[in-house]
């Protein structure tokens, strides 16, 4: 679980940027509470199960989560749920999903929202 100092709060919005993900247990998955990630070049990829994005601001207006990934690899997204962004909605600008990379990605069984799939480089949501 990742938590900002300070949920529910956009000046605490924290984001983590990083090069290597791997979750591959069904165990119910990583929490993230007001704070978003951003998944860069770096590590090898493996699947990455179960994602929560959890208590963001009313009307966020930064991107939940962001891919920019340029080496080719299968990037699946099993099971995310952005169910409570969803219920707190996003303001001018928010997005729940950005692809700024240019390899797709595809995302399945998530919660709250419903991404096309595969993403394509440049996509986003909404």
């Amino acid at each position: 679980m990742y938590t900002s100092d300070q949920t529910g709060v956009a000046a605490n919005t924290r984001r983590i940027t990083t090069g290597g993900l791997s979750n591959t247990g069904t165990f119910g998955g990583v929490q993230f509470r007001n704070v978003a990630l951003k998944f860069v070049e770096g590590q090898a990829y493996s699947t990455f199960y179960g994602a929560a994005f959890q208590f963001f601001p009313a009307s966020y207006t930064g991107t939940v989560f962001e891919f920019v990934r340029t080496s080719a690899g299968t990037y699946s997204f099993p099971s995310w749920d952005f169910s409570s962004v969803v219920s707190s909605l996003l303001g001018t600008g928010g997005e729940y999903i950005l692809n700024s990379g240019a390899q797709q990605m595809t995302f399945t069984n998530t919660i709250g929202i419903t991404p096309p799939t595969p993403m394509f480089a440049g996509a986003h949501l909404p």
